[in-house]
């Protein structure tokens, strides 16, 4: 309510309030993405797409995250290397994860269409990782090279950023849409298909798919269903960074209504600067990976305790016969 409050964009007020902001969510996005990618790895499941791309998602939004926090705790008078360092995180982290949500989205038509097509995409795994970072990185760099920089998270180069944010935003947006309704139409065509496919994640080793294939039901793998939902959740950030860049680019928001643009500019911050906090929302359900080592860490320690009470009890008692006997 506080920020409805502050009319003047360059406030030192909203400006100070969004740095605390941003500091906050990148500590825990960072937190987030760390430990579901601790998941990714203890499970194996990294080593095949879906997941292999989903884990690059999660470096994306940390190295989003690292940018957020460095400007947290800029000055305007920090160096202007320092500077470019922050804004290249971000941006990069940002872009990059537009891309490979597309690409995401593409794989996982691949993998529910019924073909062999989902087998060739594991060959072609490593190609199709580094598509998102390289197209980021080039996209950064002209950024860099060609734009005056200026001390703000959201747009940092201004209105060619904007011009540049709603028109990638469209594209990733209309795509993903594309995609998504493909992957629908394909499941429900095998759902109602004499022989219905099965797509499965090679990754995944949980018991429902297991027990999905010995009683022949047709039961998509719920990996598939929880990369679907991640999906949604970044259809919505696009939606949000699309609408503050086209709302920016006309005006609109910072000359009738500051407060209502100041909203705006904290829940884009919070969907792609924290942008692992969707990651953590969707598969923090796999938690188990990483509560059951530990659980057993815990339970092998305390027998080695109880064993220990025990051994020192039966000296005690060897030693008070000892004694009776004397």
């Amino acid at each position: 309510a506080n920020i409805l409050t502050v009319f003047d964009l360059e406030n030192a007020v909203f400006i100070s309030n969004l740095q605390a902001f941003s500091y906050n969510i990148s500590i825990i996005s960072i937190i987030g993405s760390i430990l579901i990618l601790m998941i990714f790895l203890m499970s194996g499941r990294f080593r095949w797409i879906p997941h292999l791309l989903t884990t690059s998602l999660l470096l994306y939004s940390i190295e989003a995250a690292v940018g957020g926090l460095l400007w947290s705790n800029l000055r305007k008078d920090a160096p202007l290397w320092l500077k470019y360092l922050q804004t290249s995180l971000n941006n990069h982290g940002i872009y990059s994860s537009k891309l490979c949500v597309v690409t995401i989205s593409a794989s996982l038509c691949l993998l529910v269409a019924r073909n062999d097509r989902g087998q060739r995409l594991q060959r072609f795994k490593f190609p199709l990782l580094l598509v998102s970072p390289i197209i980021g990185g080039v996209i950064t760099l002209v950024l860099s090279l060609t734009q005056d920089l200026h001390y703000k998270l959201e747009s940092p180069f201004g209105t060619v950023q904007d011009m540049l944010n709603a028109v990638l935003d469209l594209i990733c947006f209309i795509c993903l849409v594309v995609f998504l309704a493909r992957k629908h139409r394909l499941e429900y065509r095998n759902l109602h298909d004499e022989k219905p496919h099965f797509p499965k994640c090679e990754a995944e080793n949980s018991d429902e798919d297991s027990e999905a294939g010995k009683s022949g039901e047709v039961k998509y793998s719920p990996q598939i269903f929880r990369h679907t939902l991640v999906l949604l959740l970044y259809l919505g950030a696009m939606f949000s960074n699309m609408t503050l860049s086209g709302f920016r680019l006309c005006n609109v928001f910072q000359s009738s209504n500051p407060g209502l643009y100041q909203v705006l500019v904290y829940i884009d911050s919070f969907l792609w600067t924290g942008q692992g906090l969707l990651l953590v929302s969707v598969f923090a359900l796999d938690c188990k990976f990483i509560l059951l080592p530990v659980s057993r860490a815990f339970k092998w320690l305390l027998t080695k305790i109880g064993q220990g009470e025990t051994y020192v009890l039966s000296l005690g008692m060897g030693n008070v016969r000892m004694d009776t006997n004397l």
